[in-house]
């Protein structure tokens, strides 16, 4: 019995993972190569020979259709070049697989011979032919072309053909030099920057054509200053409408202006920066004068801000140690432009008390004949207590520290029933077990608490794990996002 069940687990294992196999690829020479693969792998079952046959005949007739479309548009030779790659690496499977299967597979339902073509030839003849049709198309527009700037479509047109082929090199490249040289000129001459920049790149593709063609070189240095200043205005525009999204911007043009000529827009690019920075001073009571965490916060904060769109693009953040309410009046804060400060009674106990519930409960004894009686008051009283950890964000920008808004968590937050029993009567109707007990007495939380010690409380407002930033970290920077810049 054991032997049959494991019999049958083996087929439903074989069937479960036979059921998994599929041809991968959307295109018949992807499809053919991975029928091919299972093939290679050993796998010789009637199913896989059907996928290789039929797979096989869609890429012989797709590769038949690809040499015929050639005859009535060279452009076809362009395709071909791209594909033929793939043409070879799958002809050299099946070259292999004559080699592993010399009289080919026969099985019960399905049998294949092994057909090996070699279009490694068409690869060369492929490339010169589709150099020869960009080259063609490139002629017609030239051709057709009155003005400079009618021919600029066949630059990029003889650019590709240089990349198929070099045969055509020695009549591609004065030509193709020639005319983007001679569009160039033209529209170098425009203020406008987008026109300046394809002028730029028209006289780059002349020196791509002939290294240092004319005066190409000197063409571009002075287009670059050109366009870098041009730049460079637009951003000094920008920045007059003293917006988040117009520093942006502004950053963005002075970045194309490094990029036209490096180092043109450094000053400008320190100066946006500095805008797009707001400074945060962080306030704490850390005992051992370090913020926990520090360094990865911060990177916490400004990869949360880098993820907006508006507002600030940075948070220079500073983390202040203060021991002492004096310390932090008589603190210098002016450079910053939001005040992160913990409440005066930032770390203390605060305890809460509930209603004190009183009841009592008759007690009594009798000993020798004689009724003794009492009366047992109880009252309890539900404490709770919790460290202060309060905190406010201040606006400084004006130096007047606005407050923005409030944050206040209760840590290590505990409860507790506290029961107080007191006895009127006589001493012999006191119970035996009778324990007075006693109620919650302020300012001794860390004695009637378990585990409530001071100082076991996490200081650190704003806390990350992982780079993420915990409610109060999100909180504080969704603020600095949507702060208006003035």
């Amino acid at each position: 019995m054991r032997k049959t069940v494991s019999i049958m687990s083996t087929i439903l294992l074989l069937g479960l993972i036979t059921s998994c196999a599929s041809i991968r690829g959307s295109d018949p020479i992807t499809r053919a190569n991975s029928a091919a693969d299972y093939l290679l792998k050993g796998k010789t079952s009637a199913k896989y020979v059907e996928w290789y046959n039929t797979e096989y005949a869609q890429a012989s007739t797709y590769i038949e259709s690809q040499i015929k479309r050639t005859l009535q548009d060279p452009m076809v030779y362009v395709e071909i070049a791209d594909e033929v790659p793939g043409w070879v690496s799958f002809y050299n499977k099946v070259k292999t697989l004559q080699k592993m299967y010399p009289a080919g597979i026969v099985t019960k339902s399905a049998s294949v011979q092994f057909v090996y073509l070699d279009y490694t030839n068409l690869q060369l003849i492929a490339s010169e032919k589709a150099s020869e049709a960009y080259f063609a198309k490139a002629k017609e527009i030239i051709d057709g072309g009155k003005n400079p700037t009618d021919k600029i479509e066949a630059v990029s047109l003889l650019e590709k053909a240089k990349t198929y082929s070099s045969k055509l090199d020695k009549e591609i490249n004065p030509l193709g030099a020639d005319i983007a040289y001679e569009a160039a000129e033209v529209l170098a001459k425009s203020e406008a920057i987008n026109q300046m920049n394809e002028a730029k790149e028209l006289f780059s593709a002349a020196n791509r054509f002939i290294p240092s063609y004319l005066d190409s070189n000197d063409k571009i240095r002075t287009l670059s200053k050109r366009i870098s200043d041009w730049y460079i205005a637009d951003g000094n525009t920008l920045l007059k409408q003293e917006t988040w999204t117009a520093f942006r911007q502004a950053k963005q043009q002075y970045l194309l202006a490094n990029e036209a000529l490096s180092g043109s827009a450094t000053k400008e690019l320190a100066n946006v920066n500095d805008l797009l920075t707001i400074s945060l001073a962080i306030v704490h009571k850390e005992s051992n004068g370090s913020y926990k965490d520090a360094n990865n916060v911060t990177s916490a904060i400004n990869k949360e801000i880098s993820k907006n769109t508006s507002g600030p693009e940075t948070v220079a953040i500073s983390y202040i140690h203060i021991a002492s309410q004096v310390a932090l009046l008589s603190t210098d804060f002016s450079a910053y432009d939001l005040i992160l400060i913990p409440g005066d009674n930032y770390g203390a106990v605060r305890e809460t008390f509930g209603p004190v519930e009183t009841n009592t409960e008759n007690v009594s004894t009798t000993i020798n004949g004689t009724v003794y009686k009492g009366i047992i008051t109880v009252q309890t009283q539900e404490v709770t207590v919790y460290y202060q950890n309060n905190y406010t964000l201040y606006d400084n920008r004006n130096r007047l520290r606005v407050p923005i808004t409030n944050f206040e968590w209760q840590n290590s937050k505990t409860s507790k029933v506290f029961t107080q029993r007191l006895y009127e009567g006589t001493v012999e109707a006191k119970p035996a077990d009778f324990t007075k007990g006693e109620l919650y007495r302020s300012g001794s939380a860390t004695s009637s608490f378990s585990g409530f010690s001071q100082g076991s409380y996490p200081y650190a407002i704003i806390t990350q794990l992982g780079g993420t930033l915990n409610s109060y970290g999100k909180e504080i920077c969704n603020i600095i996002t949507n702060l208006s810049y003035k």
